[in-house]
């Protein structure tokens, strides 16, 4: 199944889930469904970077000036990361009220 990330939404920490960082090394636990998880380098800077409730395209930004990755390759990562995330309910998403307004005026 291809799922694609909306440009538009941001992200966020889900707020059921318990943080502990050591040593830049991120461990969550998600109170609703008892999962504990130890991010590696890469997913640690990733949860990092939500602390400002970003967009794909700002989380990409992120990674690609602390890493030398290509930019499709981090977008396709990033991608599958936030899915991932949005599946285990460690992260939420929202759209902005902008775009949630074009949104309705297009339904209408």
């Amino acid at each position: 199944m291809l799922v694609e990330i909306d440009t538009h939404l941001r992200f966020r920490h889900h707020p059921h889930v318990a943080i502990t960082e050591l040593d830049g090394v991120v461990s969550l636990f998600q109170s609703n469904t008892c999962d504990y998880l130890t991010l590696n380098e890469t997913g640690s800077a990733i949860w990092q970077a939500l602390a400002h409730q970003p967009t794909i395209d700002e989380i990409c930004i992120t990674m690609q000036r602390h890493y030398e990755v290509d930019p499709e390759i981090c977008r396709r990562e990033v991608e599958a990361w936030l899915i991932e995330a949005l599946s285990m309910q460690l992260i939420t998403s929202t759209q902005p009220p902008e775009v949630q307004m074009i949104k309705k005026r297009n339904v209408s």
